[in-house]
């Protein structure tokens, strides 16, 4: 296991290396920076799900007492899939101090697949008939809760900060009050306001990509840096991780 203490990172486009923002001036870089890390490990990739994070951290190889996590919540409408001959490889991102890339392949993602969650349903109507969006949310959110505890058992410094649009928590549905209550009052997590999407959305800062995207886009380096210090600058001041200086 390196000795270099490392950031970290996880999620889908809104987090990947070089998508509408450089590395150094991405809400991660800033952390990374302000962490005064050796290294960061930056597992991101467009498309990917909330399964492929939860895969990575379970089947990866981590420094969980010493090292930093940001894992950042994709949209939820989204699934991995496996298929033997698929052929398919994964990497992560390095970078170092001076935000210098290199690759490593993540060999537990060999030959996944990724798909929007739909796509299983294309030939499945009874299936799709009785999809709801909300259970949807109740069942990430349980997973999500699942990931705090094995982290907070393995001894990590972690935020789960959601990247997409904020997750409504009903806390008086029957079905889902549960969790919801449970999720909204812990301390590593962003999930139900102050997202990514949320802040910049309220602040009426623009994605880089808002011709294509519209308020779904990625940011550019106002945005990472708008959402950084109000959000999980603040986050991280709380845990200790910074001083606040």
């Amino acid at each position: 296991m390196s000795s270099d203490l490392t950031l970290n990172v996880f999620g889908d486009s809104y987090a990947t290396p070089n998508v509408c923002v450089p590395p150094g001036e991405s809400f991660w870089g800033l952390a990374a920076k302000d962490l005064g890390v050796d290294k960061i490990v930056n597992y991101s990739h467009p498309g990917f799900s909330l399964d492929h994070v939860i895969h990575i951290l379970l089947n990866e190889k981590f420094n969980f007492e010493d090292d930093y996590f940001l894992i950042g919540i994709p949209p939820l409408i989204r699934y991995v899939a496996y298929k033997d001959d698929s052929d398919s490889r994964w990497t992560a991102t390095t970078f170092n101090t001076e935000f210098v890339p290199a690759h490593i392949p993540v060999n537990s993602l060999d030959n996944t697949l990724k798909f929007q969650f739909e796509q299983q349903f294309l030939n499945n109507k009874e299936e799709l008939d009785r999809f709801c969006t909300e259970w949807l949310d109740v069942q990430s959110l349980e997973k999500i809760f699942l990931v705090h505890q094995y982290l907070t058992l393995n001894k990590a410094k972690f935020l789960i900060l959601n990247l997409s649009v904020p997750i409504v928590c009903q806390d008086m549905w029957p079905a889902g009050k549960g969790i919801m209550t449970k999720v909204r009052d812990l301390a590593e997590c962003v999930i139900f306001d102050n997202t990514y999407q949320s802040v910049n959305y309220n602040d009426n800062i623009k994605p880089a990509d808002f011709d294509q995207h519209k308020w779904f886009g990625h940011h550019g380096s106002t945005g990472n840096l708008n959402w950084y210090n109000k959000i999980v600058k603040n986050k991280m001041i709380k845990l200790n991780w910074i001083n606040n200086a």
